[in-house]
């Protein structure tokens, strides 16, 4: 009696070991978060990679979160080692949003690296996975964060269109977070986003208030997380507009934005736009003021460039050495490859002439059999049936009809598109059972198939002995013969002569070419 109650209480222990576990690894992931400092988020992360039994969940957004902080030092390449780790093991998880989230920054690093297409597949993958978080707000937040992404991709593509609608997107789900932590970072995001795409069209005035907005926002934001950016793009409109006093003010405002760590490429942007400035407004103490700065990040960003290049051409260097090692096996698999490609030719070239042969003499075969039915197939019924000794009056009536329809195939009625066996019937001034039964005697098929080989055997009989009709479409051919349906025509077209109307029109053709 005690063993069901026993299990009961480990599987509690269980589930409430497990949820400490999940809590005390989100607490984890948070702290990681709300570390600004790169360095020392890099430095948290890896130590809580080295230690053993997290989740795959907690490894995927760990390596996420350092690849980001890479990303944010301006090494890239170490950015994409580290998402690409956080990929894997988002792809054990059973978790969406962490998926979503991964897959997000790996679009983010690609679109910094200016892998537009390859970052938008990112981008609309970690939709994707968005769309299957049932927690509403946890939707909205990892939605939110994909749509930013998208947003500065579209401002770096020029796609100004794309970037003011996944702002204004962001606008409608901002209202599902509002008491939510990451709510005025976002908020802020959205309107740097939408000054931008203003700023693109030149509509200064409206970009100025997104402008104007973002930075009320970044400033309840604890992070102040695009202040600078905002304080940059500002300024860029200023310069833009010619405004050079202003453009000095926004990116100085840039530049000691507090609670931020600005990356070596934005320093040495906005060093070279203030000293740009300050050429245009001929103030040289300000110019020599930062001239050493702008050299000191510009320097900075050309060892990087030299660092990454340097990594380009030592894989380019073991690509080539594999290439070399390989190259002797190449060959003979493409010798390999071209011998199976030539006997797989001669074998389509023989099967293509066995096919066609086979078509010119299901052609021929048919036309042999249309054109020698003198009488036709109705007249011979009659002058059978004419002829038995047996006579009845049902054979006389039978006899009738039969007339009918001969006359009915002499003034090809069956052309007409709303034929029916109610209708002939009604013509023939019969019963539908009737006529149905004397069909299916004496033709051995049913209404439609006998209806169908008259409309086929008269198109055939055009085909042959007028050569427009060769010049003609097959949808003027279907319709010329009765059917309503193109793909019905052509169906019943091949039942009945055993090729398709375009093999019976060329076929045709060449027919009475030959001498």
């Amino acid at each position: 009696m005690m063993k069901p109650y026993f299990i009961l209480f480990l599987l509690f222990i269980f589930l409430g070991n497990a949820q400490t576990i999940n809590k005390k690894e989100d607490s984890l992931i948070s702290l990681l978060k709300s570390t600004t400092n790169p360095d020392k988020k890099i430095s948290l992360g890896e130590s809580f990679l080295l230690k053993d039994g997290h989740s795959d969940r907690f490894k995927a957004h760990t390596n996420r979160i350092i690849g980001m902080a890479f990303m944010i030092k301006g090494n890239s390449k170490s950015a994409v080692k580290y998402i690409q780790k956080a990929l894997v093991f988002s792809e054990k998880t059973e978790d969406n949003g962490c998926k979503a989230l991964v897959n997000c920054n790996m679009g983010e690093v690609y679109g910094f690296l200016g892998l537009a297409s390859e970052a938008e597949e990112y981008l609309l993958k970690a939709k994707r996975y968005s769309s299957y978080i049932k927690n509403s707000e946890e939707n909205a937040v990892v939605t939110l964060s994909i749509n930013s992404v998208l947003s500065n991709l579209y401002k770096f593509e020029k796609e100004t269109d794309k970037a003011l609608k996944v702002n204004k997107e962001n606008i409608f789900l901002l209202r599902k977070i509002k008491h939510n932590e990451e709510y005025y970072k976002i908020l802020s995001h959205t309107f740097l986003g939408l000054g931008n795409a203003y700023k693109e069209s030149k509509v200064y005035d409206s970009a100025r208030f997104y402008y104007n907005k973002g930075i009320k926002a970044s400033l309840q934001n604890p992070h102040k997380n695009y202040l600078y950016g905002i304080y940059r793009d500002l300024g860029d409109m200023e310069f833009d507009d010619k405004n050079y006093n202003e453009a000095l003010k926004y990116y100085k405002n840039a530049l000691s934005s507090p609670n931020i760590y600005i990356t070596p490429e934005v320093k040495s942007y906005i060093y070279g736009k203030i000293i740009e400035a300050s050429i245009k407004l001929k103030d040289i103490k300000n110019i020599s003021k930062y001239a050493d700065s702008a050299e000191h990040y510009k320097q900075l960003i050309n060892t990087q460039n030299k660092n990454g290049v340097e990594a380009a051409v030592s894989k380019i260097k073991n690509d080539k050495i594999k290439i070399i090692d390989e190259k002797e096996k190449r060959v003979s698999n493409l010798l390999y490859l071209l011998l199976i490609f030539a006997i797989l030719l001669l074998i389509i070239t023989f099967w293509y002439f066995f096919i066609l042969k086979k078509q010119k003499k299901l052609y021929q075969e048919y036309v042999k059999q249309f054109q020698s039915q003198h009488p036709t197939q109705t007249e011979t019924i009659i002058e059978s049936l004419s002829a038995s000794v047996q006579t009845s009056i049902n054979t006389d009536l039978e006899l009738d009809i039969l007339e009918k329809l001969n006359i009915f195939e002499n003034e090809e009625m069956f052309r007409d598109q709303d034929m029916s066996l109610s209708k002939l019937a009604s013509h023939l001034n019969t019963n539908t059972n009737y006529l149905s039964r004397i069909i299916n005697q004496h033709y051995n098929k049913n209404f439609n198939n006998y209806i169908n080989e008259l409309r086929i055997n008269y198109i055939t009989k055009k085909i042959t002995e007028n050569p427009s009709y060769r010049n003609y479409k097959i949808s003027f051919l279907a319709e010329d013969s009765g059917f309503v349906s193109h793909s019905t025509f052509s169906t019943k077209f091949k039942e009945v002569t055993g090729i398709s109307p375009s093999q019976f029109l060329s076929l045709s053709s060449s027919e009475k070419q030959t001498p």
